[in-house]
């Protein structure tokens, strides 16, 4: 499938659609905190969502068959989270307006949401049957197939949205995240780099980016498997992922690993420091720690973080063997010997 370069012209004009749900694809992040952090923002908007919601019904009162009413009053009763009522509300709607594009796009997604796939397939089809433009719909049926395996798929809808929407960051950044063959290697960068250039502060399109590049991995022209690591721009989209996002234990964690290959100790540490401060029970931090201070002097720190990498992931057989070895060369062969 071809994609368009990096420098390619984008339309200026901003999508005339409902506000996306943002993407989270990091559940390393401590819930707890970010939940902290958004306490009073998540109540002021509910207050107000609350008071709008008893204009519009009183306005579907006054006109029972108003499907704008209906349409907005079911997009804030999907937004408190009450979906039964919702769902009759974008039904209503589609009633009254059959050509209601986006009323079918939104009851796609609620139905999403509510686990419904087979309904939520058959609306998003719908929507775009009525609009095939509607990029919203080309985003979240894609994300649904992505759900749902149908990869091929997805990667078409993720395309056509791109198309019609050149400057849908999120479009392009689901697109390269599923471009997971070596072959695909180069198709996904340049995914990636575009979805950065729409959105300089695309936390995940940073963070997978810099793995892509960590990882390296694709085909020659031959179609053999090649390698074409660069592991000093990864570090800095490693980097560029911590500015944005402090408290983002994964990018703390792969910045450590260049920096351990690099030979660069101190600063790897330092790193994997972090990332077990905001993530304690990060198992893959505790064991490259671990790893770090019995190339140094510190063995008693060695084994504390080989332990709790044992502890936080008890399948982790590297762990047992590397704790195996440390305590063999310390001398304990009775505990070598358990390991």
């Amino acid at each position: 499938m071809a994609t368009k370069k990096t420098n390619a012209k984008r339309k200026a004009a901003p999508r005339k659609t409902t506000k996306l749900q943002s993407d989270s694809s990091r559940a390393s992040r401590p819930r707890e905190a970010k939940k902290a952090r958004k306490a009073p923002a998540v109540t002021d908007d509910r207050a107000v969502l609350v008071a709008a919601r008893k204009h519009l019904e009183k306005a579907i009162e006054l006109h029972p068959e108003y499907s704008e009413a209906h349409f907005n009053l079911a997009v804030l009763l999907a937004k408190l989270e009450d979906h039964a009522p919702a769902q009759l509300h974008f039904e209503t709607a589609i009633k009254v307006n059959p050509d209601y594009a986006q009323a079918n796009c939104q009851l796609a997604k609620l139905f999403v949401k509510t686990g419904d796939h087979e309904s939520a397939k058959k609306h998003f089809s719908q929507a775009l049957d009525l609009d095939s433009n509607l990029a919203e719909a080309y985003y979240h049926f894609a994300l649904l197939l992505v759900e749902l395996g149908d990869l091929e798929e997805a990667k078409n809808h993720l395309e056509k949205a791109s198309e019609i929407d050149q400057n849908f960051a999120q479009a392009y950044f689901h697109k390269a995240h599923i471009l997971r063959h070596p072959e695909d290697f180069v198709d996904a960068g340049k995914n990636y780099e575009i979805a950065i250039d729409i959105r300089p502060d695309y936390v995940d399109a940073r963070y997978y980016y810099g793995k892509l590049l960590a990882g390296g991995k694709t085909v020659d022209k031959e179609g053999m498997p090649a390698i074409r690591r660069n592991i000093e721009a990864a570090a800095g989209h490693f980097e560029s992922t911590i500015g944005i996002d402090p408290k983002f234990p994964k990018a703390y964690y792969n910045l450590a690993r260049i920096l351990h290959e690099q030979e660069k100790a101190g600063l790897a540490r330092k790193n994997l420091e972090t990332a077990i401060e905001l993530e304690p029970d990060y198992s893959k931090a505790h064991f490259l720690l671990a790893v770090i201070h019995a190339e140094g002097t510190a063995v008693r720190k060695a084994e504390q973080h080989y332990l709790k990498s044992i502890e936080h992931h008890e399948e982790n057989p590297k762990a047992y063997f590397y704790y195996g070895l440390l305590l063999a060369k310390r001398g304990d062969l009775e505990d070598a010997r358990d390991n």
